[in-house]
This record gives structure tokens, C-alpha cells and sequence, in this order.
């Protein structure tokens, strides 16, 4: 995988905690990249996702999301074991 081609490039220096600079490492050797390239590519997809994924949930999706938060907030929460049968029960059939 590498980095998207692009026009016009920006060169940001950031520093990486160790322990997530080895992880970046693993992953791009994984993947035959980069760390650079994986880096960029992963900015992009975010910064990409971010200005179509979240600009298009509707108000409700909004009050659902703020209903959760405010459920987990206050006590409220459901095993994944419980939760993944009840999506299992509601979509595979």
C-alpha cells in the first residue's frame, strides 16, 4: 500500500511516542509500505471519512449517538455477547 499520489505536497514533522512508533513500523512492514506512506495514506482516508462520513448523519443519527453516550454515562450498558445477538437476531434472517 502507498501513499495516494498528490500535486502538491505538505511535509509536517510529528513526534510518535515508541511505543505506537513500533506498532506504525510492524504495520507498514505487514503491508510492504512505508511508514511515511502508510502515515499519509491513513491521514487522507481520515481526512477524507471525516468531511463525508460525519456530515452526513442526520439529526436523529446525532440523538442517538448522544442517547448512548448519556446511557453509558449513567449505568447503563450491555454485555457485547448480548449485543451481538440481538444484531445477529435482528439482521441474519
Amino acid at each position: 500500500m502507498t501513499a495516494l499520489p498528490k500535486p502538491a505536497a505538505h511535509i509536517y514533522a510529528v513526534e510518535i511516542e515508541e511505543e505506537v512508533a513500533a506498532k506504525l513500523r510492524g504495520v507498514a512492514e505487514e503491508r510492504g509500505t512505508s511508514v511515511e506512506d502508510l502515515i499519509a495514506s491513513v491521514a487522507h482516508e481520515y481526512a477524507v471519512q471525516e468531511r463525508t462520513t460525519y456530515d452526513n448523519w442526520s439529526d436523529e443519527d446525532i440523538a442517538a449517538i448522544e442517547k448512548g453516550i448519556a446511557q453509558l454515562r449513567g449505568g447503563q450498558k450491555v454485555r457485547q455477547e448480548d449485543m451481538m445477538a440481538r444484531l445477529k437476531a435482528k439482521y441474519a434472517g
